[in-house]
């Protein structure tokens, strides 16, 4: 799990990111997003966990420009949920726009 989790940052601060091919969408936590002050777009979602008689809310999306190894991803997708497990959860759909 270790190779999984990688330093990142938004907006000069930084951030645990954990890489999850399991998530098809990537996530921000909440609190991370208040403390950056990101402007949280769009209206409020669910979506299905791994057992799909579970969802959760996913509270909007932001679009932020991200460091991860020494790259510089902008406009980085990434919806809003609260207690994640990381403060950033990487889906399938940053990696495939990054392969």
């Amino acid at each position: 799990l270790l190779t999984s989790v990688m330093p990142a940052e938004i907006k000069d601060v930084k951030m645990t990111t954990l890489l999850d091919s399991g998530s098809s969408d990537s996530y921000i936590d909440d609190s991370v997003a208040k403390h950056l002050k990101l402007q949280v777009r769009g209206k409020p979602t669910k979506v299905s966990m791994a057992q799909s008689s579970v969802s959760v809310p996913v509270l909007g999306y932001v679009l932020e420009d991200m460091k991860l190894t020494g790259c510089v991803y902008t406009n980085t997708q990434l919806g809003v949920m609260q207690n994640i497990c990381s403060d950033v959860v990487l889906g399938i759909d940053f990696q495939k726009q990054r392969e």
